[in-house]
């Protein structure tokens, strides 16, 4: 379908923002992941390969809303039609896993990370082979970690994991560290795990990161607040910072951050670089109040960041903001998937698209209005806007793909889109 569409925007150098009339963009409807009638889900992750168009690999974060104590379980699905259909992988069902993050290799290989046992935060990969349809015994990373990733590296089953971790120090003074884990072998083993005190006395958390083909690992860290020293919870700053750091040989060495905004909050980012240009950078954030969804672009790098181009603004509530994934296809097309709040637990799914050729934004809804209803029990307070994030990648043909959760019929369910702009 072609929708007239405007969008507004204050100016980002090298992206020239004008109000955009009858920009066509084509929203396919193409699947759900069935769950069974007593879960629900939350957030996904969505991979692909780089060969084989009809292969993906999601993982879900599902929850029995109804159990007297909450159960929230990674669920991992794959697809052979590219996403017409779905088989459940029977992922081991470990205690309380949240966070779920997968990477999927030719044929089928997959490796999956998550954390679990509730409060405990324990971090665990398990890598799947597809040959035999069995998953290898999880592999350990300790206790007290928050949001882990994975990245794949540049060799073939090079992959990086990286999570924050939240521990005591000697003084039992609260701290951060951050975790970097290196596979050669596609997650079997972990030989490399690097951890790194970056900031002494300050919260600060991961966020999505970049291998650049130089070999340097760029991560996005973002800055919170003061931590109390006999609670866990830190006091937040008015406002917050996000700088990027550089590590080398694999994770071991630290280079020297760079400063990227003092405007960025505490949820989800997003860092990408385009496909063509490895220097092009683009940062999506939201601000300390999710007020605000920011888009920032760096042009050496990650050296210097321009200031921010607001995609989405909001003053009259906090917490109206979402920002789920972001992802550039091979024509630099960039998407950025959110949602926005539009009254008491209701929400809108949004995919921003930045056309390569005309530098111009398109804010574009993806279904209707979700308000999601009493059957999701604590898992719709917790996550009333679908989950903290979703997955979205870009195809061969520069169409992107969207996993996200969806209440149908009132109950959260995993939603797979094809969107394709044209130029």
């Amino acid at each position: 379908m072609h929708l007239r569409i405007t969008a507004s925007c204050t100016l980002l150098l090298l992206l020239s923002c004008k109000t955009l009339e009858s920009q066509p963009v084509r929203v396919s409807y193409q699947s759900t992941i069935t769950l069974s009638p007593t879960t629900v889900s939350s957030e996904c992750t969505l991979s692909r390969t780089t060969q084989n168009d009809s292969l993906l690999l999601a993982t879900v974060l599902t929850a029995e809303p109804n159990h007297p104590s909450p159960r929230y379980h990674t669920q991992v699905w794959q697809s052979q039609d590219g996403g017409q259909s779905w088989n459940n992988l029977k992922y081991p069902r470990l205690p309380q896993a949240a966070d779920p993050w997968g990477v999927l290799w030719e044929h089928g290989t997959a490796l999956i990370a998550d954390i679990s046992e509730g409060n405990r935060f324990h971090l665990c990969t398990s890598h799947y082979e597809s040959a035999t349809n069995q998953w290898a015994d999880p592999i350990s990373f300790g206790y007290g970690f928050d949001h882990c990733m994975l990245l794949k590296g540049l060799a073939t089953e090079s992959v990086f994991l990286i999570a924050t971790q939240k521990y005591q120090d000697r003084q039992g003074q609260f701290q951060n560290r951050l975790l970097i884990g290196h596979s050669k072998d596609g997650g079997r083993s972990f030989p490399k795990k690097y951890w790194h005190e970056l900031i002494h006395g300050l919260e600060f958390n991961a966020k999505q990161a970049y291998f650049h083909p130089n070999g340097t690992l760029m991560i996005p860290i973002t800055i919170r607040g003061y931590f109390l020293q006999k609670k866990e919870s830190p006091l937040p700053l008015e406002q917050m910072q996000s700088w990027l750091y550089p590590f080398y040989d694999h994770g071991a060495r630290l280079g020297t951050p760079a400063f990227m905004t003092h405007l960025s909050g505490r949820k989800h980012h997003w860092l990408i670089a385009n496909p063509q240009n490895p220097e092009n950078l683009f940062f999506a954030f939201t601000d300390i109040n999710q007020r605000k969804l920011g888009l920032i672009q760096s042009e050496n790098g990650g050296a210097t960041w321009t200031i921010p181009t607001w995609v989405f603004q909001d003053s009259s509530s906090a917490k109206s903001v979402d920002l789920s994934a972001m992802a550039m296809n091979s024509r630099q097309d960039l998407a950025i998937s959110w949602t926005k709040k539009t009254g008491g637990n209701c929400y809108r799914r949004m995919i921003t698209l930045l056309s390569h050729e005309n530098r111009q934004l398109v804010n574009q809804e993806i279904g209707p209005i979700t308000c999601p209803d009493e059957s999701n029990g604590w898992v719709g307070r917790a996550w009333p806007q679908g989950g903290d994030y979703c997955g979205l990648s870009a195809n061969p043909d520069d169409s992107f793909h969207l996993l996200y959760t969806h209440p149908k019929q009132g109950r959260f369910t995993p939603h797979f889109t094809q969107i394709t702009i044209t130029p």
